[in-house]
């Protein structure tokens, strides 16, 4: 591409960019509460502990609530 279609061409996305952006700001300006997390680890073998306790830990460190 030339550099005239190039810089229009970031132009547009830019733009495209912009206007995704204000739309997703305005959804979680709209959002209220917050939602919990499950997660279930299943399946045969070994790993789901050990995945388990690991996630618990890292909730912990990251001051997030757990159980």
């Amino acid at each position: 591409m030339v550099p005239e279609q190039d810089a229009a061409e970031d132009a547009r996305h830019t733009g495209q960019d912009g206007q995704k952006k204000a739309a997703r700001d305005r959804m979680m300006a709209e959002k209220s509460g917050e939602k919990g997390l499950i997660i279930v680890h299943t399946g045969a073998g070994k790993g789901k502990s050990s995945s388990a306790f690991g996630m618990i830990v890292r909730c912990v460190a990251h001051s997030f609530p757990c159980a």
